[in-house]
């Protein structure tokens, strides 16, 4: 009875890397700088040019202890062995495999893969189950070795073997106090090892087709113990190669193969050397020894250069290229060897049918991992990011936890209504938003747009469950978009999880299907140790240890408002269309435009009915708090006192002037229950002013766009008149005074706060420069450009005293008009009653 190799898949991991890079990176590393042309030759040496990681390459050179890089060891190295799995058991009959066999060097934890890989995939409940650790390269071989055991202790027998290695997760930087040897090993080490996983099912079955499995043999190198050692260290696994190995190869490879062919006789030019790619020095001495061609070994020459010494799962990918190259002439037998410490030789033969099946074996991402911003990225990618089903370390209690943590947080973040109003500014039919999370966006939005197509996409599987048990008539949520073009695309706290080039990538690709435009709100790298203390203070009260642990390692992985410019401007988006506002706290929103919109500030301030409309709709989204700041944090005070003067019975008729965005028709509203109407020239503060008010379930308040110049609100109609930050900016002061009287019933107020032109010329002359370095402030926090807020200076330059608006109020037939002072002069409260 002989068993045979019937199929195997092969799996790498996300982030692929060039050597030249890691090079350049350890160098950046090492403090005390050393610059050494041997570097150079070391990296030419080792033959490797790329290889994949298992998470980004500056993250694994920080310091980490052995019981965090087994964390990381949990959760990588199941999600690579369902990722190589998922392709495998869709070509085999997983209900044939009698025994599952784990094979890894590179971490452990319990119950280990075999355990989880057989529930996961849900195989017979009588699989035996198997695991083979900490033998070395060699042990993919050994492992095969091992499934032709098993599967020939009984006909039918079906083994499946999965090697994987996580080699990345140990490489640790050199020291100071290193000789330079023992810094040329260190070195060697880190650029040498890649990460991988081979999976193979070995099966005696009589019908079954494959490789078959000839011969196995171990081969002990003499007096070769200590040739190849690792040990724990603080950090990880400390490695020694001695320079005596390729002696000893040399001296033995030869006498290991005549012994090999005294049990298994063959002819060499039937044979195709399978051996595994220990590094150019070793395969070269075999070439040397054996006096074969020097193209003999090109397959494991080709996988050393492109992936690295994967360690035990290497050889599989040494097969697969032979295959790959060689097609439909491949020679009759291959012969895998493979060395590994003790120090031993393992060899296996096998039947190779004339078949040019092969893999072709891609990573998700085929992205560089060393970018500028590596040391912000986490290797996590964010792992409620990933299809769940790749993701047992989380499980499904803790993800729903999580999301509920986050939508509380949300709650609060996006309780003002900035982000939706942005939405709303651009009139859409359609809207995608981008990572669904728990839904809770999504159905904001569906719910304040009921109109509104909302399409939501996710790739975690849990997410879209969750999702689909909430959603609204008007919101709908997916794996992948349903349509090429949406009017909107929206996302949510998902940026800071993206490198420079995959934030780019993201950006091209979105701003391409958007009609009109991309709204990405995110956290900002304003101060990172405070925004790390806030976070540490709320933990307390989050139970959750996932969502613990994202929200802080999130910190550390936020672009800067300078840094996504950047990176904007290098996606080929005009600056022009792009705007960054603040939001609180810590966060931005950042608007794309598919064309200017009403960016532009070069605006026409002679036509000044048309430069407000543009001014106010640009600078809407920020209004409120811009006037929070603005104020010194005291706008809501001074309405307050405004109010407490003011006599309002229920049924009182109210109009508020330049309402903008509704809060002081709001505090009107609360304070006296009346009936209110709100006008205002911009479009856009009038819709965030109808978002609050539907938000908080008010229903007696109007608001109307109109121009407070031109208002037709007939005679003895209103009861009172209020008017923030109105006046100023209209551009006939005196007749929207005139309108508002000829409509203000007899006993009737008007209510007035603004800024005036300052009689005092000392104080002028310290108040208006503070006041246009304190816009000029707000300009640059809220949109970079000092311009933003300047308006308000330049509107008081062209504005009266307090005491010339007094006078007017009087000269049209107001009395008992009342002046309350404040911030020294810089702003009043101006109060009067119609005769």
């Amino acid at each position: 009875m002989s068993s045979k190799i019937i199929d195997y898949e092969l799996g790498i991991p996300d982030y692929k890397i060039s050597i030249s890079d890691q090079l350049e990176m350890i160098n950046s590393c090492l403090h005390y700088g050393i610059q050494n042309t041997s570097f150079d030759k070391i990296m030419n040496k080792i033959g490797v040019q790329t290889k994949n990681v298992c998470m980004y390459t500056q993250d694994y050179y920080n310091k980490k202890s052995y019981k965090e890089k087994m964390k990381i060891y949990e959760e990588e190295s199941f999600y690579l062995a369902t990722k190589t799995l998922d392709k495998l058991m869709k070509r085999i009959d997983k209900n044939k495999i009698t025994h599952v066999l784990a094979v890894s060097c590179t971490g452990t934890y319990s119950p280990f893969l075999q355990d989880r890989i057989a529930n996961y995939f849900h195989l017979n409940k009588t699989c035996k189950r198997i695991q083979l650790q900490y033998m070395g390269c060699h042990a993919g071989v050994k492992a095969l070795d091992l499934a032709n055991s098993l599967a020939n202790e009984k006909e039918d027998n079906t083994v499946l073997v999965i090697c994987l290695e996580l080699c990345s997760l140990h490489a640790v930087l050199p020291n100071s106090t290193d000789s330079l040897h023992e810094i040329k090993m260190n070195i060697i080490n880190n650029l040498l090892f890649g990460d991988g996983c081979s999976a193979f099912v070995v099966s005696s079955e009589v019908e079954s087709k494959g490789y078959e499995i000839l011969h196995t043999m171990t081969y002990v190198l003499p007096n070769s113990e200590n040739h190849l050692t690792w040990k724990m260290g603080d950090n990880g696994f400390l490695m020694k190669i001695d320079k005596s190995i390729i002696e000893n190869i040399s001296n033995n490879i030869e006498n290991a193969l005549n012994t090999f062919k005294e049990s298994c006789p063959f002819s060499d030019d039937d044979v195709q050397l399978i051996v595994h790619p220990g590094g150019p020095a070793i395969l070269n001495t075999i070439i040397n020894t054996l006096h074969l061609e020097t193209s003999a070994l090109n397959p494991s020459f080709d996988t050393l250069t492109n992936y690295g010494n994967m360690s035990s799962c290497t050889i599989f990918f040494v097969l697969n290229q032979y295959i790959m190259n060689n097609k439909e002439n491949l020679k009759k037998y291959g012969l895998f060897i493979a060395f590994g410490p003790g120090m031993t030789i393992e060899m296996t033969l096998i039947k190779l049918l004339n078949s040019s099946n092969y893999l072709i074996h891609e990573c998700i991402l085929e992205k560089n991992a060393l970018v500028s911003n590596t040391m912000k990225r986490s290797y996590r990618r964010e792992l409620m990011d990933r299809p769940l089903n790749y993701t047992k370390s989380y499980i499904k209690k803790d993800v729903y936890d999580t999301y509920a943590v986050f939508d509380k947080l949300y709650t609060y973040l996006f309780k003002s209504s900035t982000y939706l109003s942005k939405i709303s500014s651009y009139t859409p039919t359609n809207l995608l938003e981008i990572g669904s999370g728990s839904g809770w966006m999504a159905n904001r939005i569906a719910e304040t747009f009921p109109t509104l197509q909302v399409e939501s996409v996710d790739r975690n599987e849990l997410s879209l469950t969750f999702c689909k048990k909430y959603e609204k008539p008007n919101v709908s949520f997916h794996s992948e978009p349903k349509n090429t073009k949406y009017d909107i695309i929206t996302c949510s706290n998902r940026i800071h999880h993206l490198t420079n080039e995959e934030f780019i990538d993201f950006v091209k690709h979105h701003y391409a299907m958007a009609n009109k435009g991309l709204i990405l709100v995110d956290l900002e790298n304003v101060n990172v140790t405070l925004q790390k203390m806030g976070w540490k203070i709320l933990s307390f009260l989050i139970t959750n240890n996932v969502a613990i642990h994202d929200g802080y390692t999130s910190l550390e992985k936020l672009f800067t408002r300078k840094e996504i410019m950047e990176l904007l401007l290098q996606s080929g988006i005009p600056k022009n269309n792009i705007t960054i506002e603040t939001l609180f706290p810590f966060r931005m929103m950042i608007t794309i435009d598919k064309d200017t919109h009403f960016k532009n500030m070069e605006l026409d301030a002679t036509n000044k009915v048309e430069y407000n409309k543009k001014m106010f709709n640009l600078l809407s989204s920020t209004y409120d708090r811009a006037t929070f700041s603005l104020s010194f944090f005291k706008d809501i005070v001074w309405k307050t006192i405004m109010l407490d003067t003011m006599r309002v019975k229920p049924e009182d008729h109210i109009i508020d002037l330049a309402c903008g965005t509704g809060d002081l028709s709001i505090m009107l509203y609360k304070k006296f229950n009346a009936t209110i109407v709100g006008y205002d020239i911009s479009e856009e503060m009038i819709n965030i002013a109808k978002i609050k008010t539907k938000t908080t379930g008010i229903d007696n308040i109007t608001f109307k766009l109109e121009d407070c110049d031109k208002l037709n609100l007939g005679t003895n109609s209103v009861d009172h008149c209020t008017a923030g930050y109105c006046f100023r900016n209209v551009p006939d002061w005196k007749n929207t005074l005139k309108l508002v009287h000829g409509a203000t019933k007899s006993g009737g107020t008007i209510n007035v706060i603004d800024f005036f032109y300052p009689n005092n010329m000392l104080f002028r002359m310290v108040w208006l420069p503070l006041l246009w370095f304190w816009t000029s402030l707000n300009g640059l926090w809220y949109y970079g450009n000092a311009k933003y807020y300047n308006y308000i200076y330049y509107s008081i330059l062209d504005f009266v005293s307090v005491e010339e608006f007094s006078q007017e109020l009087n000269h049209i037939g107001y009395d008992d008009i009342k002046i309350v002072k404040l911030m020294l002069g810089g702003l009043y409260i101006v109060q009067a009653t119609k005769k």
